[in-house]
């Protein structure tokens, strides 16, 4: 690789991409910290006015976002040291099939955490 002109400048642009994304990853972070106290505080506000249901919903919802986002940085991470066009592709195609099997997973538990509420407690949905 040493021999090779462009390998320089792809090692550095790939530096700079690690770079960005540690600076997004810490950014997100605190996001999720943020969005983490904000339910917490909400929850603890509502008290005994929210079904336990409910409360679960909002809890998945979140765990979800963070699991998305978190592939979201493993799929960043697997682009960058991606080292051949071919590699390149084939780590799409595998995220790409992994997160359409993952929401298709998460919809479900969304929906069936839905009906449950709205069979128990109607008025609190």
């Amino acid at each position: 690789m040493a021999d090779d002109p462009h390998s320089d400048v792809s090692e550095s642009a790939r530096e700079t991409a690690r770079l960005d994304l540690e600076q997004a990853r810490a950014a997100y972070s605190q996001f999720a910290d943020i969005a983490r106290r904000a339910r917490d505080m909400v929850s603890a506000s509502q008290g005994a006015g929210v079904s336990v249901t409910t409360m679960e919903i909002q809890s998945r919802a979140l765990y979800f976002a963070e699991q998305n986002v978190n592939s979201s940085f493993k799929y960043a991470e697997d682009l960058i040291a991606a080292t051949s066009p071919d590699e390149f592709l084939a780590i799409q195609s595998r995220y790409s099939e992994a997160q359409i099997k993952t929401f298709a997973q998460q919809a479900q538990d969304l929906d069936r955490l839905m009906r449950e509420a709205s069979e128990h407690d109607p008025l609190q949905m």
